[in-house]
């Protein structure tokens, strides 16, 4: 079945760029793609690589979750407007601080083989004979593209310097494994702002308590909680949750 529009992703490069550095930034594209359209199974695949130094053609596939979606272009326009709007921020220099960890390696894996030279890159949603569709297109110049990679840079930097033991969070928490405190492995969970990683969970008194004893299943809600984090050697190792402040269901 032939694909009406695409996501296109154009670098015109000066130099070779690098296999990996080139693949890096297209796997991060469908990294970003699958978190931002929240829908199951969400892939883009490669459809063409076209003439004109490097021209990748991506698409959506259409597996069984997504036959609600048979229209393509709602997901792609939405996936366009907020990477160009997140590159953006990078670009001029706005505060990343609500950014998580995974935006910003992503969003700077994608940009990277754009900083070279005088390398550019445009990142559009066009269709078939290579038109922009709902004016989707974005453009970066190698400069652009540095400025907004050393932004990014930085708010990496400064997140992992401010990332202090004795500082107290609120974040919402997803848990992906809840055990009793006896156990060897423990428990688990996701916060967004520290990464989609699950770190283990350490709990005040009587807070698993609270969570383990949820009427329904614990793993249908998310937990609005305050918390620190327990650092080695510069790295996140767990999470210790002082207080379950609210308690919100999970859709679906």
């Amino acid at each position: 079945m032939e694909e009406d529009l695409s996501f296109q992703y154009h670098l015109k490069n000066t130099k070779p760029i690098e296999l990996l550095e080139l693949t890096n930034s297209l796997a991060s594209l469908d990294v970003m793609f699958k978190e931002q359209t929240k829908v199951k199974d969400a892939k883009l695949y490669v459809h063409t690589v076209r003439e004109g130094s490097i021209i990748v053609d991506l698409v959506q596939y259409v597996g069984v979750t997504m036959l609600e979606f048979p229209d393509v272009a709602p997901l792609f326009v939405s996936f366009a407007e907020y990477l160009f709007l997140k590159i953006r921020e990078a670009m001029v220099g706005q505060p990343l601080e609500r950014w998580s960890i995974d935006e910003l390696k992503s969003i700077r894996s994608i940009l990277s083989p754009a900083t070279k030279g005088d390398n550019s890159l445009e990142l559009s949603v066009a269709d078939n004979k290579g038109n922009i569709f709902n004016n989707c297109s974005f453009n970066l110049t190698a400069s652009q593209a540095h400025d907004a990679s050393l932004n990014i840079e930085a708010e990496e930097i400064r997140r992992k310097e401010t990332v202090l033991e004795d500082e107290v969070y609120e974040e919402l928490l997803v848990l992906t494994q809840l055990r009793n405190e006896s156990s060897a492995v423990g428990s688990q969970g996701v916060i967004d702002r520290f990464g989609r990683k699950p770190k283990r969970l350490l709990f005040a008194p009587g807070v698993n308590e609270i969570i383990s004893h949820q009427s329904d299943n614990p793993f249908k809600q998310m937990y609005f909680v305050r918390f620190s984090v327990k650092t080695a050697n510069g790295e996140i190792k767990a999470y210790y949750i002082q207080s379950v402040l609210d308690i919100i269901p999970l859709e679906g």
